[in-house]
């Protein structure tokens, strides 16, 4: 047992030797505790059982069949296995064996197409393999999320090294001054450099609070777990970050100030930065941060229209007020009910019939998974596919009654009907695709054919019209359908929309009457649904937020550049308006070079984004157009934001007395 295990069974950690009973089994003993894993472990469990423990939750008629399957199915999933190599012995030579290895020992079905390949632990969190114990992390969002960090870090620093860059003109004849006095350009430069770095310093130190006090509502809001101390290694990098922000943020305004001879700093003989077009450096700067800002802001708009239309589409069956209850996480319904249990299934259908009673109750139904959630490969081989063809389509255990409750449409043929007595052992239900793939011209000429479903066989009574059994990201591939009672994971109700939680209430009243050995946890179909796309939810999310907050800091740095540049050419303004020059004008003058570069940008942006949001949507089997509008729209509202930051500043000196402007000359 875990430690967590242990004190929630026993109250104590000291259980070595005591007995614990589990549903189905006649009791294990307690030979060793082990401390909890952390969040971040690929692995998750409270007690670790003996393999063959197995064979204990199973019927007695069904024990020799599982054991068959345990030790003999080449293309079960039904476990992991886990390696210890030997010294001097790595993954790659012993992949390079594996095939050899299959020829000789493998299913001869299979031999062919068949391989296998170690996997080393640590790559197993960033591993797109699917059946994995925990979610995996997908590597792309990885990257992207990376990649969002690192761009927006970058618009900060780009503000930081502008207005330094900026602030440091006006510092020009504080450098005549030292130099005159005896200071030499070297430590001049440390000085800028030592100041560049303290702000950078000070800001680190401010992002560490920040982040402690901001990141329980980052992990809630993405569903993740990262603590607030990472590893050691993420902290050099981060002071690695403030020390390298520092030293760009100083070093060219310390190299540029300093290299003009102090007799020509004070004659006032250098026109430094009047305008901000004239610096290339600056105006460069100024066009990425924009340009950045203007793709977060329709990265996060084009994921939305995505996600709205993942969750609006049509899918072909009903989802809305459809009740799921798990029976088991596993494909054998009798891993959680005591094996050999011969009233199970007696139990199972008088639960669907006390169900139905309650008016509010107008479908029930089994099956191995609903509707948007997926299904199981499996082999099958009719008169057009031979088995050496290793045909593997979607296969679905499915209980009367199922096509019914999910309101799916019969194209030809008929349902699975509990009448004619047979349909359990010797009928199939087959989907348009499944219906091409065997090789039958149309659905009407499948119907009384023949098949084998992995040595079962039986004929296609019905084939359905074909729907998304699969969540969005994945085309409709073929499906059959079997009845099949020993591998149901779901029970499914569809529910009026009339008082909900008694009708709740019922079922749970009826589920402990009738399996008390199982604790009852339901879910609706619409929010289990939804729930399939929370990477999508939260990339979303994230960059909402993430455009947020590049566009507050791109317009808080284009305030502070404008203001410098309105201080700097103050007298400038103050003699146009003297000769004559309207508010008009003089705005028009102060804003129309920052508007350039964010046209710039703009022009910059539409390619770009069309590129990465294309490439993102191409992993949705079913995607929006990519919209036009958005990067033009998106940089049509950054052009008016930047006008209207850059108006404050450039409109208080246009009203401004030019007296007060002149009358120092």
């Amino acid at each position: 047992l875990t430690d967590e295990t242990a004190l929630q069974l026993f109250g104590t950690i000291d259980v070595i030797g005591n007995s614990l009973r589990l549903a189905g089994t006649d009791g294990f003993h307690v030979v060793a505790v082990v401390e909890s894993w952390p969040d971040n472990a690929h692995l998750e469990f409270s007690m670790l059982l003996p393999y063959e423990a197995m064979l204990d939750v199973e019927p007695a008629e069904a024990r020799e069949i599982t054991q068959s399957v345990l030790e003999n199915n080449w293309i079960a999933t039904h476990s992991y296995t886990y390696v210890l190599l030997r010294p001097n012995q790595t993954a790659k030579k012993v992949n390079e064996k594996f095939k050899d290895f299959i020829l000789e020992k493998g299913d001869e079905r299979f031999r062919d197409k068949q391989t296998f390949s170690l996997l080393p632990i640590t790559a197993i969190h960033l591993d797109e393999i699917d059946g994995e114990p925990k979610p995996s992390a997908n590597r792309n969002y990885l990257y992207l999320f990376f990649t969002i960090g690192l761009l927006t870090l970058f618009i900060a620093c780009i503000n930081f090294i502008n207005l330094t860059t900026a602030n440091s003109m006006s510092r020009v004849k504080e450098v005549g001054v030292r130099k005159v006095l005896g200071a030499q350009r070297s430590l001049l430069i440390y000085q800028f450099l030592g100041e560049s770095i303290l702000l950078s310093f000070i800001a680190f130190l401010f992002a560490l609070g920040l982040t402690h006090l901001g990141l329980p509502t980052f992990n809630l809001l993405t569903g993740l777990e990262i603590p607030f101390f990472p590893q050691p290694l993420l902290m050099v990098g981060a002071i690695g970050v403030f020390l390298l922000v520092g030293i760009l943020a100083g070093l060219y305004p310390a190299l540029y100030v300093t290299r003009f001879p102090a007799v020509s700093i004070l004659k006032d003989s250098l026109s430094l930065g009047r305008k901000p077009g004239r610096s290339w450096l600056r105006s460069s700067l100024i066009t990425m941060q924009f340009l950045a800002a203007i793709g977060f802001i329709a990265g996060s708009l084009v994921c939305f229209q995505q996600l709205n239309y993942l969750r609006n589409r049509p899918l072909g069956f009903s989802k809305d007020l459809i009740v799921n209850i798990p029976i088991t996480s596993g494909n054998n319904i009798n891993a959680v009910f005591r094996p050999g249990d011969a009233s199970l299934r007696q139990r199972m259908n008088s639960f669907d019939e006390s169900l139905l009673s309650n008016p509010n109750i107008m479908a029930v139904t089994q099956s191995y998974s609903a509707p948007g959630l997926g299904a199981i490969a499996r082999n099958v081989w009719n008169e057009h596919v031979p088995q050496s063809d290793n045909f593997f389509p979607q296969i679905l255990s499915v209980d009367y009654d199922y096509v019914e409750t999910f309101d799916l449409e019969v194209l030809a043929g008929r349902d699975f009907d509990v009448s004619f007595g047979t349909d359990h052992i010797s009928s199939f239900l087959l989907n348009e695709q499944a219906v091409q793939a065997l090789g039958y011209d149309s659905p009407q000429k499948a119907i009384g054919k023949s098949m084998v479903l992995e040595g079962k066989e039986g004929q296609v009574v019905g084939v359905l019209k074909d729907y998304n059994f699969n969540d969005l990201r994945n085309e409709i591939t073929p499906l059959i359908m079997e009845v099949r009672p020993g591998s149901f994971s779901w029970f499914s109700a569809k529910i009026s929309n009339s008082d909900i939680p008694a009708t709740i209430d019922f079922i749970q009243q009826k589920w402990r009457a009738y399996f008390p050995e199982k604790v009852f946890e339901y879910q609706f179909l619409d929010v289990a649904l939804h729930d399939a796309y929370r990477a999508e939810t939260n990339l979303a999310t994230i960059i909402g937020y993430f455009s947020i907050i590049s566009i507050i800091i791109s317009c808080i740095g284009l305030f502070g550049l404008s203001a410098f540049v309105t201080r700097q050419r103050f007298k400038e303004i103050g003699i146009r308006k003297i000769l004559g020059a309207s508010v008009y004008q003089i705005l028009k003058l102060l804003s129309r070079e920052f508007l350039f570069l964010i046209s710039i940008s703009i022009i910059f942006a539409l390619p770009i984004t069309w590129y990465l949001l294309n490439d993102w949507l191409d992993g949705f089997a079913y995607r929006i157009n990519f919209p036009w509008w958005v990067p033009l729209g998106t940089g049509i509202f950054v052009m008016l934001l930047a006008f209207s930051t850059v108006s404050i500043q450039a409109l208080k000196t246009a009203l401004s007395n030019p007296i007060n402007a002149i009358k120092a000359e």
